[in-house]
């Protein structure tokens, strides 16, 4: 970029990432999904990720606290990620993550060392699917979103797999 040159705002790889985690953020979640969906489509896992009782954790500690434990979880769980799995950040307490896995137990078991990775007493709920071939990154977030609503319902700690949008339909 030229040093006149001017980006529009909400354009360029800075607004990718997440301000506080420095993972990247929602905005890159379409790309990144699409990438990894063409690289390995049989092999591309998703999964939403939320801690529980976020704002009861908000409440009783104050949002510096919740700001930190948001940033160690984001760290605790990239750390135990493989090359090629990424994550991000969408909002509050939901995190998505593209596990490269050749099957569900694969997948299974990249979740079991993210959840195993959080700190103090802390939970997650998650919901986990495979995209279809076709299937936009939109509508798979839309699936992971009501499933880990679901999963919340449900209690805290919960796992929803959820089929392909093509089975379920």
């Amino acid at each position: 970029m030229e040093p006149d040159e001017v980006l529009p705002l909400g354009s360029g790889p800075l607004h990718e990432a997440d301000l506080l985690t420095g993972l990247p953020s929602a905005r890159a979640w379409p790309r990144l999904l699409a990438e990894r969906m063409r690289a390995n489509p049989d092999r591309t896992w998703v999964a939403m990720l939320r801690i529980d009782d976020f704002a009861g954790y908000s409440t009783l500690y104050g949002e510096v606290a919740s700001d930190l434990l948001l940033v160690d979880t984001a760290a605790a769980w990239d750390a135990v990620l493989r090359a090629g799995d990424v994550l991000t950040r969408f909002e509050g307490a939901d995190f998505g993550c593209v596990v490269r896995a050749a099957e569900m137990t694969s997948a299974f078991q990249a979740i079991g060392r993210m959840r195993a990775a959080l700190t103090g007493d802390q939970t997650c709920s998650v919901a986990l699917t495979q995209p279809t071939a076709g299937e936009s990154a939109h509508a798979v977030v839309a699936r992971l979103r009501d499933g880990i609503d679901e999963a919340g319902v449900r209690g805290a700690s919960r796992i929803a797999v959820l089929l392909p949008a093509a089975l379920a339909a």
